[in-house]
């Protein structure tokens, strides 16, 4: 058995669950990753998303073409993000500074709980839509042991570990959901 590959251009097959599939469509942006490539993203569109999908699995499948498959060989796994909404200026803070629809922010050297309306949420990054300032300081990794009105001291990311509870601003930044 051996695979024939010559010059036609390079496609991933992805599955998406049904419930997502509206959202899905040809011409579509898609951004790829793939751990043999550490540090390395791919841009690609939808071709085709197929008619029927698998009652089973409840998905369909979708093909993207990639015009420049870089170092990406046939038969490599890639993690597919279909890009389904893009805002400039997007507040963004780390996924694990929100719990619960709130964040822990430092307002005069004390913590305080702030409730925030979430967009789009990532492994990484989370979207804030409303209740947050862009120069905020918020705990990146809040512990269980919080309590509003606690005396901490702000710590930025590249300073090193001092305080119980570190801080690090809120970043605007562009937003790309996937």
């Amino acid at each position: 058995v051996f695979y024939l590959s010559c010059c036609a251009p390079l496609r991933v097959t992805a599955e998406v669950d049904e419930e997502d599939i509206p959202r899905v469509y040809v011409g579509q942006r898609a951004v790829l990753r793939a751990d043999a490539l550490p540090g390395t993203t791919f841009e690609g569109t939808v071709a085709e998303v197929t008619p029927k999908g698998d009652p089973v699995a409840r998905s369909y499948r979708f093909r993207i073409r990639l015009p420049a498959p870089g170092g990406l060989q046939v038969g490599m796994t890639v993690d597919a993000n279909l890009i389904v909404a893009e805002r400039t200026g997007a507040l963004l803070v780390p996924t694990t500074s929100v719990q619960d629809g709130a964040v822990w922010v430092v307002r005069d050297g004390r913590l305080a709980r702030q409730p925030v309306k979430v967009g789009v949420a990532g492994d990484a990054r989370t979207e804030i839509l409303e209740g947050l300032a862009p120069d905020a300081a918020l705990v990146a990794q809040p512990g269980e042991d919080l309590a509003e009105g606690r005396r901490v001291r702000v710590r930025r990311p590249d300073a090193p570990a001092a305080a119980p509870a570190s801080a690090t601003p809120a970043s605007a930044a562009p937003a790309g959901a996937g």
